[in-house]
């Protein structure tokens, strides 16, 4: 049986490797028939690309400069104090701190004590200068009356330290819980004696017979007088080292004394007051164009807010340990028209500040779009249906954020005109 199979196996062999072969050469026939390219196929792969138009629109628009810094939100001042006397008190030392850095503090606030006396906080535009003692005229105590009121006591309107400021005054200290301040211990003994002499003069008065009625009742008239006009400079006082005047409200406090048992060293209160307004740095010699009353944008994360530059003063940054003067550069303040939440304090803000503008309405492309002939010419390539194109010879009147402002016959807003055209 093994000897019958031998012939047809060996045919069968034979016939795979025939099929084999030509299965073989079919595909070697369809690489090279892929490889081989009519001249007609080459000339058509290795042609140019169809030129590809690029286009910008005609835009009809007010034409802006602008020029783009960031900066950072604050309020508008800052604001030192530190007490320079102590009522009652022959050293300066900081017994109580009541806020730190970063707390927004109120009017009629104890920030801190000193000497064992109160720091207040009261609403004011100017600095007290001397102790406010009963008797007392001036813009200081009119501050001090309006502070007390804004506050909501009752204060008469006095031309001086008068009754109803010192009792509005002993309110206060009353209910922050510190002793009434004064004019001192010997002011104190004067009055309880002139208090004493009155009143025994008017009992003398009112006993003495009818004879004698008119002189004890000059008596005790001129011993009232003399009581009242003492106790209208005595008594109550607003101590020069107890009250700092604030500007504006709300107020954050940016620095606040040192460390309880040492003695004031300045500044012992930093606040930022104020309105929140934004400012940046400009590096360069030049402040491109900024100038106050300018209009300008805050950008705060993805809001916005309109303003206008408020000022603008040139700056000289140091340069680390040389202590070499750095590149100049120009602070830039922005406020915005309506004020500005606190909340954005201390964040990053981006500052576009307009310091050119057409006003109206203009003609405007993208630089690329204008092209110069070799006549000094300017001109733009309007592009018609299909690959029509017209060639415009145009005025350019002015140029912002990379537009020229441009006229030309027939040119209208809505045409589209070639990009990069030679």
């Amino acid at each position: 049986m093994s000897k019958e199979s031998s012939p047809l196996s060996r045919r069968r062999s034979v016939l795979l490797w025939i099929a084999a072969g030509t299965t073989v050469l079919s595909a070697t026939g369809l690489v090279l028939s892929s490889m081989i390219k009519s001249p007609a196929q080459l000339a058509a792969e290795t042609q140019a690309p169809a030129r590809t138009r690029l286009t910008a629109v005609v835009q009809s628009r007010v034409l802006r400069e602008t020029v783009v810094l960031r900066g950072t939100v604050a309020q508008a001042r800052t604001l030192d104090a530190t007490p320079t006397s102590v009522f009652e008190a022959q050293r300066l030392v900081v017994t109580g701190i009541r806020a730190k850095a970063g707390d927004w503090v109120k009017e009629g606030q104890v920030v801190g004590e000193v000497s064992g006396r109160p720091v207040i906080l009261l609403r004011g535009d100017f600095p007290a200068y001397r102790d406010i003692r009963p008797g007392s005229a001036g813009k200081d105590v009119t501050q001090l009356q309006k502070a007390l009121r804004s506050l909501g006591y009752s204060v008469d309107d006095e031309s001086t330290m008068g009754w109803s400021t010192k009792a509005a005054l002993r309110k206060l200290y009353t209910s922050l819980g510190f002793a009434v301040p004064d004019t001192g211990e010997t002011d104190n003994e004067a009055v309880a004696a002139a208090r004493a002499r009155a009143k025994e003069a008017n009992r003398l008065r009112d006993q003495a017979p009818p004879a004698g009625k008119p002189a004890a009742a000059t008596v005790a008239d001129q011993a009232d007088s003399d009581l009242e006009q003492l106790e209208a400079r005595t008594g109550t006082m607003m101590p020069l080292g107890e009250v700092i005047f604030v500007p504006a409200f709300p107020a954050r406090v940016a620095q606040l004394g040192q460390a309880v048992g040492r003695e004031v060293q300045a500044p012992f209160l930093r606040l930022s007051v104020g309105q929140v307004i934004a400012s940046g740095d400009l590096t360069g010699a030049d402040p491109r164009g900024i100038k106050t009353g300018q209009p300008a944008q805050l950008a705060i994360g993805s809001e916005t807010f309109p303003g206008k530059v408020t000022s603008i003063g040139a700056t000289q940054k140091k340069d680390g340990d040389a202590g070499d003067a750095g590149p100049p550069s120009f602070t830039v303040v922005v406020t915005p028209d309506k004020p500005l939440n606190t909340k954005f304090i201390s964040a990053e803000a981006r500052l576009t500040v307009v310091v050119k503008s057409s006003q109206k309405p203009v003609l405007v492309v993208p630089v690329a779009a204008v092209s110069a002939g070799a006549d000094s010419q300017t001109y733009v390539t309007v592009a018609g249906p299909g690959d029509g194109e017209k060639v415009v010879v145009v005025t350019v009147d002015d140029s912002g954020d990379g537009y020229l402002a441009i006229r030309g016959p027939g040119l209208k807003a809505g045409d589209e005109v070639l990009v990069g055209a030679p």
